[in-house]
């Protein structure tokens, strides 16, 4: 199995929530053309293209990305990693100021939930059409799940 950097597979994430490469590097604060260096060391070791880049048809398309069937495939790999990467450095010591873990949580599902309506708007193959179905309703599961579950002890 292959190493794949943490870091990376946050930037990855980050791409998807934000739709955009230019601004999921200004949310991380680095460079695009790290971007560019993550999402691709990911893609050789997943041995395939994750996210297709978009022709830009105006200023604001620039750097818009859109997922590849492997990239819909990996999606819930990459977040469940992140999920328990996060977790492992997690005492459970919220401190003032610090988002409640249930609200970003909350946010992700939604804009991942955006993410994949707008994959089945598109012409699309019958299988990606199915695994972007598939994931949309697992991740509509996990958003109900999560208004289930009790705020996080502060």
């Amino acid at each position: 199995m292959k190493h794949i950097n943490m870091k990376f597979l946050r930037t990855f994430l980050a791409v998807i929530e934000e739709r955009s490469g230019p601004r999921a590097a200004a949310r991380l604060g680095i460079k695009y053309h790290s971007v560019t260096v993550h999402i691709a060391a990911i893609e050789r070791a997943v041995g395939a293209p994750l996210l297709e880049r978009r022709i830009a048809s105006s200023k604001e398309e620039a750097g818009r990305m859109q997922l590849t069937a492997a990239g819909i495939a990996f999606l819930p790999k990459a977040i469940e990693a992140m999920a328990t990467h996060d977790a492992m450095f997690d005492n459970n010591n919220n401190t003032e100021g610090e988002p409640d873990p249930r609200e970003v949580n909350r946010i992700t599902a939604i804009s991942l939930s955006e993410l994949l309506l707008d994959v089945l708007r598109h012409d699309v193959s019958d299988e990606t059409r199915a695994r972007a179905s598939n994931l949309l309703k697992a991740v509509t599961e996990a958003a109900i799940s999560i208004d289930s579950e009790p705020p996080a002890s502060q």
